[in-house]
């Protein structure tokens, strides 16, 4: 429908420096350092107005990590949490109360990750 809401997108990933997307410069899952089970690569995110053919995604340098906490980060519509993508193609919930150092661990694929490995579900 042509201007109407299926024309914008609820899921993006997300870019910067040192992420799994990080402009032209391609990522093969062997840089995966943390694992493709450990790496977030999709996240949801609502009322952002992205086209979905639109180049927009989250930026890493602005998120505040907290689900559901700003514009800028990985928000939903489903109670107590988001969906999010991993790198093995698998789909989590993950909590919006989920430790924000934890979520900004998951985000990168060669993070500070010791501490924070997941035990699924999560």
């Amino acid at each position: 429908a042509a201007g109407g809401e299926a024309d914008f997108t609820n899921y993006v990933v997300v870019v910067g420096p040192e992420m799994i997307f990080q402009g032209s410069t391609p990522t093969h899952k062997e840089q995966v350092k943390d694992g493709l089970t450990q790496t977030v690569l999709v996240v949801e995110t609502v009322d952002t107005d992205i086209h979905w053919m639109e180049p927009k995604d989250l930026d890493f340098e602005k998120m505040v990590f907290r689900v559901n906490g700003s514009p800028d980060d990985v928000s939903s519509r489903h109670p107590g949490g988001v969906n999010a993508m991993m790198a093995d193609c698998q789909v989590r919930f993950f909590s919006d109360t989920i430790d924000p150092m934890v979520w900004r661990a998951l985000l990168t694929p060669s993070g500070p990750r010791s501490e924070y490995r997941l035990q699924f579900p999560f």
